[in-house]
């Protein structure tokens, strides 16, 4: 017989017309879901207290993994998503990103300098890892990066570059192909200029998407510089969704952009509204990429990974 066969028809041994899931490591009873409870990131026997179970080679062995199991094949909705850099530690870790970037302002210069630069080279990798968490079924904010490894931030950061260097590409193209130059879009063609513009970027907004997104998610910096994969990805590989989650993105940007134009000329206060919009919308937008990418991960896989 099946080993998950027989798993399924072992009664727990309190409530005997219910299935067992774990087995007690201390009693060695078969119990039901109702029969124990999460603590510390385990299960717990309510009858002995000792550690239980699933029962199963192929069982989920923490509460923390099943939970991300389920998750895998829950929606996420919208409000879901906006409340994720709140949730667990990232309670801490927004609040602990703006403390360090506005207290670092206070320094004199040059040493003001240095909190920004920390933060530039490990922000690409924190967000690369946001991804990939989201797309295995976590649901906040993972643990900043190693701070004792610069050559493996350094490399995250030039896959960043990467991906921003070839999303330009259209736009650079757009505008060639439409025989733009600064004279021409002061004199002449300025409306097709400006269309020119607005298109390639809207473009190279969404191939960016999907590049960081590839990146994080199947962590292969070798994608970075895939354009024709990106735009393979834009085009077929989210059934329309992919449009969706780029408005609601670029409604976040907007957004933070509007709350520091509004208050970021206020002293100090200013600096703290700057670094707690752009944080919490660029994480956000790695969390929505994450959304994406493991909503349509078959097909993604077989675009990227082919």
């Amino acid at each position: 017989m099946d080993p998950r066969q027989a798993a399924v028809a072992l009664p727990c041994s309190e409530h005997a017309d219910r299935a067992a899931e774990f087995r007690c490591e201390g009693c060695h009873r078969a119990l039901c879901p109702d029969c124990v409870e999460e603590s510390h990131r385990l299960w717990i026997c309510r009858h002995c207290r000792e550690r239980a179970l699933p029962i199963g080679a192929a069982a989920t062995v923490t509460p923390g993994a099943r939970a991300r199991e389920r998750r895998l094949d829950r929606p996420e909705s919208v409000a879901t998503a906006l409340g994720y850099v709140f949730r667990g530690r990232g309670a801490l870790t927004l609040p602990a990103y703006v403390l360090f970037l506005t207290a670092g302002a206070l320094l004199p210069f040059p040493l003001s300098l240095a909190p920004v630069a920390i933060a530039g080279l490990i922000l690409p990798g924190f967000l690369f890892e946001i991804v990939r968490a989201t797309v295995e079924g976590d649901d906040e904010l993972p643990e900043w990066p190693d701070f004792s490894a610069p050559g493996a931030r350094a490399l995250e950061w030039l896959q960043a570059v990467a991906v921003v260097a070839v999303s330009i590409l259209p736009a650079l193209l757009l505008r060639r192909l439409a025989g733009c130059d600064v004279e021409s879009f002061l004199v002449a063609d300025r409306a097709s200029c400006a269309f020119a513009w607005a298109l390639g970027a809207a473009l190279g907004y969404g191939l960016a998407m999907f590049g960081f997104g590839a990146v994080g998610a199947f962590h292969s910096g070798w994608l970075a510089p895939r354009l024709d994969l990106h735009l393979e990805a834009l085009l077929s590989g989210t059934r329309g969704d992919g449009p969706l989650v780029l408005a609601l993105i670029a409604l976040l940007l907007g957004l933070a952009a509007a709350t520091i134009r509004l208050l970021g000329g206020i002293p100090l206060l200013g600096l703290a509204v700057l670094h707690a919009s752009t944080g919490y919308a660029l994480f956000t937008a790695a969390h929505l990429a994450g959304v994406l990418f493991r909503r349509h991960r078959a097909r993604l896989e077989e675009i990227y990974l082919r």
